[in-house]
This record gives C-alpha cells, structure tokens and sequence, in this order.
C-alpha cells in the first residue's frame, strides 16, 4: 500500500467515524436503581426536588439515558396548567449542566426555603 492510499484509507475512515450519529441507551429501571444504589447517579427524586426549586412543574415522564460516558435523565413535565417542556439533567449529580439551558417557562416554586 503506498503512503497516499494509506492516507486516503485513514482520511475517510476518519470522515465516517466522525458523521456517526450516537443514540443515547434508555436505561431499565432496575440498571437504574442499581447506579443510584451503588452512588454512581443521584435518585430521580433527588434531581426532582432540585429541579422543583427553579421550576414549578407536575412530572409527565421521566427516562433515563446514557451517551458515551455520560449519563442524564430526560424529564417532561407540566408547567402552566398545560404545557409540557422538556428538561435534561446530569444523572450524576442531580442538576442541570447549565442554568441557561433552563426553559423559559419555569417559574421559581415560591415556597422553597431560602
């Protein structure tokens, strides 16, 4: 093999291996309960009561997924009687990798302590 049809070789499996789309694994509820068990990831009720402090909202769905490395729950909720928004939290830690990516639509729940 000459070096330019290496090259070639390794440019378009580079080119391939790039636009490979990653779909994030849904984890069962009981892999679920095992990472919580173990610490690896904070409950579902943790992240809920975290996330109800900067949004005032009824839970709709809750998933949890794993991407790469990564692990996040996927929550739908209820907001404003009836509109549904979506919300990503880090698994591990229970929050939101960034306030921005709060939805406009939250309302601060009022009635958390300061």
């Amino acid at each position: 093999m000459s070096t330019s049809s290496g090259l070639l070789l390794s440019l378009s499996t580079l080119i391939v291996s790039q636009s490979t789309i990653i779909t994030p694994l849904e984890l069962e509820h009981d892999q679920a309960q095992k990472l919580v068990a173990s610490g690896q990831i904070k409950s579902l009720d943790y992240s809920l009561n975290w996330i109800n402090q900067f949004c005032n909202g009824q839970l709709v769905d809750a998933r949890l997924y794993q991407s790469l490395d990564k692990l996040h729950y996927n929550l739908q909720l209820r907001v404003n009687e009836n509109q549904l928004i979506d919300i990503k939290l880090n698994a591990v830690n229970g929050m939101l990798e960034s306030m921005t990516q709060l939805p406009s639509e939250c309302t601060q729940n009022e009635t958390v302590t300061r």
